[in-house]
């Protein structure tokens, strides 16, 4: 198990580095259900967990974290990594990722009371992609327990959110984001799996029925991401350019 080494001063340049991408490369961001997770988070911590379909997710997840949480009060996110691939981006550990060898059962034990030590206090997060691995968005939903261990083990409810990437009538894709409502932890076992897979698969059919809506898309869901690159963003795409040699990649939990 590989924990994580958080350095805010350079959570805040990287962050600000993966809005631009944002900016740059996105449409939009469309968010359904945002209140489901902020008013978890203003009340305790919780556990994300989201399908996992592409190297975007997890700059997603950082600009959620430290973007639109944060408005709504403290927000201090954590995420989870195949240890394969924190080894070879080891810079992910300053922004709170920390990693795990899901092939080896004594270090699956470990990462979860690890992230269990995480979860204290309001805004507190650990994000996880229960699927282990990138998969199509067409594929059906195949969750791991960890999530559901953690959260049964911090006693905190699981927050699902369902992504999907479209291009529609754009040259450029809109990220679609939906945020279900608070999952209770049970026992941790496959009825709490079921459940989480149940209601990420529920936030897809949400995201389906507003991409064939297109003429109702502006009234239904927000844009979150509206607007140019600010200019720290485009510094940090710079300077992030060079210290990593390479665009982020997408880590696999």
């Amino acid at each position: 198990m590989i924990p994580a080494r958080k350095r805010p001063l350079f959570n805040r340049l990287f962050v600000a580095y993966a809005r631009g991408l944002l900016r740059k490369h996105f449409v939009a961001v469309r968010v359904a259900g945002v209140h489901h997770a902020t008013g978890v988070l203003a009340r305790g911590p919780a556990v994300f967990i989201a399908n996992h379909t592409a190297w975007w997710d997890p700059i997603v997840l950082m600009w959620l974290s430290n973007y639109l949480f944060a408005d709504a009060g403290p927000s201090d996110g954590y995420a989870m990594m195949d240890a394969r691939n924190l080894r070879k981006l080891p810079f992910f550990r300053a922004l709170g990722v920390f990693g795990v060898d899901l092939a080896d059962p004594a270090d699956r034990a470990a990462v979860v009371d690890y992230a269990v030590g995480l979860l204290h206090g309001p805004g507190a997060q650990v994000w996880l992609f229960p699927q282990g691995a990138e998969r199509p968005v067409t594929e059906p939903l195949v969750f791991r327990a960890g999530a559901a261990r953690i959260a049964l083990q911090a006693g905190v409810p699981v927050v699902p959110m369902s992504v999907r990437y479209e291009h529609g009538r754009h040259d450029k894709p809109t990220a679609y984001l939906v945020f279900g409502e608070p999952l209770q932890p049970g026992d941790g076992g496959e009825a709490d799996v079921a459940a989480q897979e149940a209601a990420v698969r529920a936030g897809l059919q949400h995201i389906e029925a507003e991409v064939r809506a297109a003429a109702r898309r502006e009234e239904s869901m927000a844009i979150a991401l509206p607007g140019r690159t600010p200019l720290l963003g485009a510094i940090a795409t710079s300077v992030l350019a060079v210290v990593s040699g390479k665009r982020p990649r997408s880590g696999r939990a």
